[in-house]
């Protein structure tokens, strides 16, 4: 992620009606209970016009703190934060402007009160682009059984309890085989060669996609319908821009309703 931003020249100004150069940047405005991570491992090669598998090292971190790439952070290091559109001091010492109508576009996002997480999952794929095999390890000590988020414990998913999903092999899964089942190979890719899967392209095994949950957990909204709001009104909130009923629920027991299915 480019903190820094990418300059683009001669850009035509809405509010003051001028060419000029800004700085174009992605940063995060929120941060969701459940974090998934997308490694990009199959892709398509525009030399062979086939996918291919990218199977390099790749060693991703089980503790993440994406707060220096939070708008707010970042705003706050810039000291930008009392600014308004047109780029002067407001001095009105808040991060909120009145100077003129905000749209949905420029409007500040709500400040988030947490950036933290932890690897909670990993998908593995095994195989090459077009052929191969998926498992997920997991790590179920997770909801009520997961350390208190104010805890220095929380954070060492590594010493939790983990899980391999493969199939109907269900067994423990040791922690410690993360680099040599999910980083990859620090070979490259064989772009080219032909596998034992009878396809072209590389083969490895390797992570395919990661989850994170985030430390302290916001609340689940729960869509309510009209009628049952109407009968059942206790709890229930109404956001009139969306116009729908809902209410919240806290992230660890709002699926205790829910009977969960024995695996044999």
């Amino acid at each position: 992620m480019q903190v820094e931003g990418e300059v683009i020249n001669e850009y035509h100004c809405e509010t003051c009606k001028k060419k000029v150069d800004i700085s174009k940047r992605v940063l995060l405005s929120s941060s969701p209970n459940v974090l998934v991570v997308h490694l990009q491992r199959i892709i398509f090669n525009f030399d062979t016009f086939r996918n291919d598998k990218i199977n390099s090292l790749f060693e991703f971190p089980t503790y993440l703190d994406l707060k220096p790439y939070s708008f707010y952070e970042v705003m706050r290091k810039e000291n930008r934060l009392n600014k308004n559109p047109t780029g002067e001091d407001d001095n009105q010492g808040s991060a909120t402007t009145e100077a003129a109508p905000q749209n949905e576009d420029s409007k500040m996002p709500e400040e988030d009160d947490c950036w933290e997480y932890k690897l909670v999952g990993v998908t593995v794929h095994s195989g090459t682009a077009n052929a191969g095999h998926y498992w997920s390890l997991i790590n179920t000590q997770r909801g009520h059984a997961e350390p208190p988020h104010d805890s220095p414990q929380w954070a060492a998913t590594e010493a939790d309890q983990w899980m391999e999903f493969n199939d109907s092999t269900v067994r423990k899964f040791n922690f410690e085989k993360l680099k040599e089942e999910c980083y990859g190979e620090d070979k490259g890719t064989s772009g080219g060669m032909e596998s034992g899967w009878g396809n072209f392209g590389s083969y490895g095994k390797s992570a395919y996609m990661l989850v994170y949950e985030r430390r302290i957990k916001k609340p689940i909204k729960i869509l309510v319908n009209p009628e049952e709001a109407k009968r059942e009104p206790e709890g229930v909130l109404y956001d009139e821009k969306k116009e729908e009923h809902y209410r919240l629920v806290d992230y660890k027991t709002g699926v205790e309703e829910i009977e969960p299915s024995f695996i044999y």
